[in-house]
């Protein structure tokens, strides 16, 4: 016959206690919040700031990429913005106004959105079909400036109807569904 210390025994008690205890107090786990619904707004920062705010910070915390402003000397005067999935960095021309900034962080994000073996025009049509959609359910699309922007891409022009849903998932990522 086999003994039990009483001490064991004891610890064991207040083992199945405190996982009783534990058990009963399940915390819920908080749902991951949108990049829309948290942050400080400053008093005289203007709509479009804060949202390139918002994006921005949803850009770096949940995408894990870095968005940089280098000095202007630094980036090349033709670009307004750049992505590098290599090194999971964008950068952007300082120089640009919130909504023109807004806009092409949502252009540079979506390249690191975007399908697998795009040509180049092919790359910039969905980058900017994602910017364009991104920008307008903000309120700061205008379309007049996409559409001159992809007029240099004609090529790339079929995009938008073929990867119509991923350019749809493109931009539920960066601002979550309509």
């Amino acid at each position: 016959m086999r003994t039990v210390k009483p001490q064991i025994l004891l610890g064991g008690c207040v083992f199945a206690a405190v996982l009783a205890l534990a058990a009963s107090l399940v915390i819920e786990p908080t749902p991951p919040l949108t990049y829309r619904q948290g942050g400080y707004k400053s008093p005289g920062m203007s709509e479009a700031e804060w949202q390139f705010h918002l994006l921005g910070r949803h850009i770096t915390t949940v995408m894990g990429i870095d968005v940089v402003f280098p000095k202007p000397e630094e980036m090349r005067p033709d670009l307004l913005g750049s992505a590098y999935p290599g090194i999971r960095k964008i950068v952007i021309k300082p120089s640009l106004t919130p909504v023109e900034r807004l806009q092409v962080l949502a252009h540079e994000a979506a390249h690191f959105l975007q399908p697998p073996n795009l040509g180049r025009a092919e790359e910039e049509i969905f980058a900017d079909s994602v910017a364009e959609a991104v920008a307008q359910q903000l309120g700061f699309g205008d379309p007049l400036i996409f559409q001159r922007y992809q007029a240099g891409f004609k090529t790339g022009v079929g995009v938008r109807k073929i990867f119509k849903n991923e350019i749809q998932w493109a931009v539920e990522v960066l601002v979550g569904p309509r």
